[in-house]
This record gives C-alpha cells, structure tokens and sequence, in this order.
C-alpha cells in the first residue's frame, strides 16, 4: 500500500502556475477565491509574484495587485504579510506596530526587523535586545546585525571615554602643579 505524500500549499501554488496554460487565468481564479477561502498561504503567494514579476512565466509586476494580496494577508493574520507591509511603511512607529503583531503571533523575524529600527532611532539598547532575540531563533542577518550593533556600541562607548579622558586633562592642566603653589608661597613669605 501506498503512503499518501503530502504536499506543501506553496509547493502547490508554485506547480499550479507552472502547469497552467494560462497564467493569468491562473492567478486571476486565485485573486477571486482569496475572499472565500481565506488562505493566507495564497495571499503571501499572489503578493509575492506580483510585487516582482516573474519574468519567465511572462507575469509583470503589479503593485496594485501585490498591495491588494497583502492585505488581505494581513487579515487572513499571515505573518509574512504582516512584515512586508511594516517593511513598506515609511513611519517607523505604524511599522513597529505591524513587527509587534507579527512577533507576538511568534514570527521572530519581525525581532530583526524591530531592532532595525530601533538600531536606525539610535537605541543601541532595544536593537541588541531584538537582534540577539532574532538571533537566538536563527533569523536570517540577525547575527549580522548584531555583531554591527555591538561594533556601535562600543564606538560609542570609547568615544565617551575619549571626552571624559579630554574633560580630565582640561581640568588637571588649568591647575598649577601643587609644587609650584608651595613654592609661590615660600616667595612670597621671603618678600614679607
């Protein structure tokens, strides 16, 4: 007896549009029953290859369509669309909020992407906190990051040091040396 072998949705998805005589047709049914279906898989996938095209399918990007596909992934809660589209948003604060959603559904790479942004506002703090958490769930660059984070940091605490290092010699060398107060003292009583 033969095992039933399971196959990914993508895996599908992907199979389909290459077995299909008619692509656009293809993609045009998927787009239809995405609002019966409510697959997030499908959402991520319509977005995917509308965002870039895919030049030997002869499928041109659609910005509209890829827009349109990741929103509804965002309502269908895929994560993945939850990311680009915080990817997309120029406001870092409505973009936290899409890479908090994504991470609290337990999508560490929106962990990456938070400590980008956070690495980007100048909290060295947060961004090592995000990074080494993306990190410690092998997110792709999250070691990258990191390892540039911690760089930074340590620039910025020499340079801290630096200044203190400058601020201390200012102030030593406005003061005469103690010997030279003695012997300015010593004068002065000979003088009286």
């Amino acid at each position: 007896m033969a095992t039933e072998q399971k196959i990914d949705p993508r895996t599908a998805l992907v199979n389909g549009l290459k077995g299909a005589t008619d692509k656009q047709s293809y993609l045009d049914d998927l787009e239809k029953g995405l609002d019966e279906s409510k697959n997030a898989i499908t959402a991520e996938f319509l977005a995917a290859v509308y965002g870039s095209g895919v030049a030997d399918m002869k499928i041109e990007a659609n910005a509209e369509k890829s827009n349109a596909a990741l929103e509804k992934g965002v309502q269908f809660g895929s994560t993945t669309c939850i990311i680009a589209k915080g990817e997309k948003t120029e406001d870092p604060a409505k973009a936290s909020d899409y890479f908090n959603s994504a991470l609290d559904a337990g999508d560490y790479r929106a962990a990456n992407s938070l400590g980008v942004i956070a690495l980007r506002s100048g909290n060295l703090t947060e961004a090592l906190a995000k990074f080494e958490l993306a990190a410690s769930h092998k997110v792709d660059r999250a070691h990258q990051n990191l390892l540039i984070t911690r760089m930074q940091a340590a620039m910025n605490a020499q340079q801290q040091a630096f200044a203190y290092m400058q601020k201390a010699i200012s102030v030593f060398a406005a003061r005469p040396p103690p010997s030279a107060e003695k012997e300015k003292e010593t004068t002065e009583e000979k003088k009286e």
